[in-house]
């Protein structure tokens, strides 16, 4: 963390003051009482607030340290990660999950349109080289999908460690067994063991699975300090996030951090898991409600009513779609399936003679949880459009600089090209009657390239 504090640019006044700050509240350990360090975590925290208020940083200098020391220690999910500071560009992220997006295409003629939007954020350049790829996809042509070798696909890497995970906690379950001398004579006998026998083999898998962690553990570490297209500070938290695994402070995938990477298509996606955890909730208190309110009137909700059970799985499936923001982009197509869900779970109600005033304490319960999950619904919808909003700010700046580099080499070299067709001194034993072509191809009669 402190070299990429350190790294971050601060000016000299501010960075020793930081520094300290960061140092004091990072090495607060008790020898004695070092559990302490991890269960005072968020009063630490509160210190480090106070102590960094104290310095004189701008305003975007303080949000960069307070991100990084959040992202860093893997405890975002306070953060309103829509302000934090931007550290990779949108274009280089992309270029890594890129070989994905044309392999979705290669495999579906009709996804253009979904390969058109995946490289919106990327370089004219980029995308015409992707355009290109595409081309030769489309005419049945050979094509290398790797456009970009050696840049990483942030959503291959997060699977890799949430397998690395899995493999881990089942290893370390079964040391725990054999550990606690729980296992039978015959269990230790076939521990980890493979068994030859006529049309295969016969294993626990404890070896395959020792096997896979050392293999997908070096593949890991060799791109989190090679692959392209990582910033500084994501490799930092990779790092960790690997090193607490091996540790066992990570058991699980609930366990991992929130924000691996730091990429905005990362933070929004994050953001977006924290409403659907939302929506989840809501979505699972109605259909226990409702299914309250139906068994309540002696009806069972179950595999011995079907229909019934489905509808209102169907129900609350879609009070969930809405709470999220309309996921599919298509808003009153969502809202109309609500409402042809409903409608069927009213069929179902009445099929099963259900009691019109339970019925109507469903449809008024529904329709309670349906309100709700409109509000929590526009709301991440408008949090969508601020990200698509901030994403294209942060494409448009990185073009706009672009641009302006180009023109500063244009004008550079146009100046080199003037200051080689300058007229030179002529030595006596020159022809001074030598004609030279101009830029455009025609003579000048004085001799001089214009």
């Amino acid at each position: 963390m402190m070299d990429i504090v350190s790294a971050m640019g601060l000016r000299a006044a501010v960075k020793g003051p930081v520094s300290e700050a960061i140092t004091a509240w990072r090495d607060q350990i008790d020898p004695d009482n070092p559990n302490a360090h991890l269960t005072s975590e968020s009063n630490r925290r509160a210190r480090l607030a106070t102590a960094l208020s104290g310095v004189q940083l701008s305003e975007a200098d303080r949000a960069r340290v307070e991100f990084v020391v959040d992202y860093l220690r893997g405890k975002t999910r306070e953060a309103n990660l829509l302000a934090s500071p931007v550290f990779v560009d949108p274009g280089e992220e992309a270029r890594g999950r890129i070989p994905r997006v044309l392999d979705v295409f290669r495999g579906n003629p009709n996804a253009a349109r979904f390969v058109t939007e995946e490289i919106a954020v990327m370089t004219v350049a980029d995308q015409a080289k992707v355009r290109e790829v595409g081309k030769k996809i489309a005419h049945g042509e050979p094509a290398d999908l790797d456009i970009w070798p050696g840049y990483t696909d942030r959503y291959e890497i997060r699977e890799k460690l949430t397998d690395y995970v899995a493999d881990t906690f089942e290893l370390r379950a079964e040391a725990d067994y054999l550990a606690e001398g729980a296992m039978t004579a015959e269990e230790r006998d076939r521990f980890g063991v493979v068994y030859t026998r006529p049309g295969g083999h016969l294993t626990d898998e404890v070896h395959e699975r020792i096997a896979r962690l050392a293999e997908n553990n070096d593949d890991l570490r060799a791109t989190i300090s090679s692959g392209q297209g990582l910033a500084a500070i994501e490799r930092g938290q990779l790092s960790e996030t690997l090193y607490d695994i091996d540790a066992g402070r990570i058991r699980d995938r609930e366990d991992l951090p929130e924000l691996l990477f730091a990429d905005e298509r990362s933070k929004a996606d994050a953001e977006a898991g924290r409403i659907s955890a939302t929506a989840s909730v809501l979505s699972s208190a109605a259909r226990e409600a409702v299914t309250q309110v139906i068994e309540g009137a002696d009806v069972p909700v179950d595999h011995r009513h079907d229909q019934l059970r489905y509808a209102v799985t169907s129900i609350s499936d879609s009070i969930y779609t809405v709470a999220c923001g309309s996921r599919s982009g298509d808003l009153p197509a969502d809202r109309k399936n609500y409402m042809d869900r409903r409608d069927q779970l009213a069929q179902a109600l009445a099929e099963e003679k259900v009691h019109p005033d339970v019925q109507k304490d469903v449809r008024v319960l529904i329709d309670g949880r349906a309100r709700q999950a409109g509000e929590i619904g526009r709301a991440a919808a408008e949090r969508t459009d601020q990200w698509t909003a901030k994403i294209e700010r942060v494409v448009a700046a990185r073009d706009d600089q672009l641009a302006q580099r180009q023109a500063a080499n244009a004008g550079q070299a146009a100046s080199a090209a003037r200051a080689c067709t300058t007229r030179p001194e002529r030595s006596n034993g020159q022809e001074h009657s030598r004609a030279r072509t101009t830029s455009r191809g025609r003579t000048s009669s004085t001799g001089i390239s214009r």
